[in-house]
């Protein structure tokens, strides 16, 4: 079995990290090195993770660098240990040995395929994302259900909560854009990988064109609630922020049309929030609006 990344990120949720790492610890399967990337928590959070997981690879971070730049530590590392392949995974995930390898061998067997995620369900066995459609153009981009039910079927993206990756792939087209810090940045990184295969069509060892892409007869869980009150209103103003970084990086020329839409659809959704009174809320889409037909990206400080 080639070797497989595992890296999980935390930040103040040390519970739910431990709980992710002793899962995959439980695998009987060998293989597999687990890196957990602290996004600078608080320091009790971080002592309970190092005494209560063992053989891990733990690294701190100095400040908290977001999705992107906290899992880029983890992947670099990976890279540099020889992984063959990486596997991001958010700390209040879970997925069953079975379906791991099952994502593993379709690595294993399709050297086109770059990036396959699962099904993503929620703790009732709900469907919550089945893979997504070009985050520019779509206002609800994740499918609801499976595109076709017994066979793996390409995508425009995974889902971030887990996806499984090839290194050489990473190499050859670079690691998460840390610009997006949170929210975006899996499916930017999807769209490069068939930029890549598109253009250069040397993308593999098989010649072919990148493929991203779901299995659907694979599941991980995916408890929402376990990070919702680290999530808070900062989702919201990624989301809408960063689907103008999407826009101008991959579909330059729409933009007259694609920001005019969604400079209509966020300025609609603030209109709700108001008469909601959902103050955090109509602030963070109007400041993720603004922002992001000026350009700023980055961490929102």
């Amino acid at each position: 079995m080639k070797q497989t990344g595992i890296i999980i990120l935390n930040w103040n949720a040390a519970q739910d990290t431990i709980n992710c790492v002793h899962n995959f610890q439980d695998f009987s399967a060998h293989g597999i090195s687990i890196y957990v990337i602290d996004n600078n928590s608080d320091l009790a959070d971080r002592e309970k993770i190092q005494r209560e997981c063992q053989d891990i690879i733990f690294i701190q971070n100095d400040s908290n660098l977001g999705y992107a730049g906290g899992n880029n530590v983890g992947i670099r590392q990976a890279l540099k240990d020889g992984c063959a392949y990486i596997l991001l995974m958010n700390n209040d995930a879970r997925i069953a040995e079975k379906d791991f390898q099952l994502l593993v061998q379709a690595l294993d067997t399709e050297p086109n395929l770059g990036i396959i995620g699962p099904i993503i369900r929620d703790h009732n066995g709900g469907i919550l994302n089945a893979g997504g459609r070009d985050i520019g153009e779509h206002y609800i981009s994740h499918f609801k259900e499976p595109v076709q039910p017994d066979a793996i079927y390409d995508v425009d993206y995974v889902s971030g909560t887990i996806c499984l990756m090839r290194s050489s792939l990473l190499e050859q087209i670079g690691l998460l854009d840390e610009a997006y810090f949170f929210s975006g940045e899996v499916a930017d990184l999807c769209q490069r990988a068939k930029k890549q295969g598109k253009s250069s069509m040397t993308s593999n060892s098989s010649g072919a064109p990148w493929r991203i892409a779901v299995n659907p007869l694979v599941s991980g869980s995916h408890d929402l609630s376990a990070s919702h009150d680290n999530r808070g209103g900062i989702y919201t103003y990624y989301t809408v922020r960063n689907r103008f970084l999407y826009i101008r990086k991959h579909l330059h020329a729409s933009i007259p049309r694609l920001f005019l839409f969604w400079t209509s659809q966020h300025l609609r959704h603030a209109r709700h929030c108001f008469r909601e009174e959902k103050k955090t809320e109509l602030r963070m889409v109007l400041k993720g609006l603004l922002h992001g037909l000026m350009g700023k990206y980055g961490p929102l400080n």
